[in-house]
């Protein structure tokens, strides 16, 4: 059993899609020969004109903000750059004097780094004394803090055996004194 093919509407038939096709075309030529028609009124520069020149103040001033920031920065990493080869070049002729001293009096710079640790061995050395005398310190008076408050205790509990003793007592007491 074979089967046909379905029946192909009218819209759809080659007579139909020629004409579809040539009214296309035609379409086509008309509206580009036409060209594009932009109607420019106050409404359409109202709605277009004005938000784009609004934008394209607020980038200007961006950018200009944008420069004058980058200014500043250059401006002060210049005063800086200047400020520290002025301290190198100050620390240089210290340290120039200071060897020009070297010929002329005792000074001795070829061995500054060694007397420099021998100083902060010695004031470490202080530093770990003054640590163990302060450690000794605490702890004496952590210590008498300690028996201070035991002594208190003790008097506390011997307050309460004589407020006990007193209490036991069977003593009439008088109402005149």
């Amino acid at each position: 059993m074979s089967q046909s093919p379905p029946a192909v509407p009218p819209e759809f038939s080659e007579a139909n899609n020629a004409t579809f096709k040539r009214r296309l075309a035609q379409s086509v030529k008309e509206k580009s020969e036409m060209g594009i028609k932009f109607d420019l009124n106050l409404g359409t520069i109202a709605t277009i004109g004005i938000p784009l020149l609004i934008a394209g103040f607020n980038v200007n001033e961006r950018l200009v903000s944008v420069e004058k920031g980058q200014q500043q920065s250059e401006s002060f990493r210049s005063a800086r750059t200047a400020y520290t080869d002025k301290n190198f070049v100050d620390i240089a002729a210290l340290v120039r004097a200071l060897s020009d001293q070297q010929g002329k009096s005792n000074v001795d710079l070829s061995n500054l780094t060694y007397r420099m640790g021998q100083i902060e061995a010695s004031a470490t050395k202080n530093n770990e004394a003054l640590n163990a005398r302060m450690d000794r310190l605490s702890e004496t008076l952590l210590g008498s803090v300690k028996s201070l408050s035991d002594y208190v205790a003790q008097l506390n509990v011997k307050t309460e055996l004589i407020n006990q003793k007193i209490d036991g007592l069977d003593v009439p007491r008088t109402k005149g004194r």
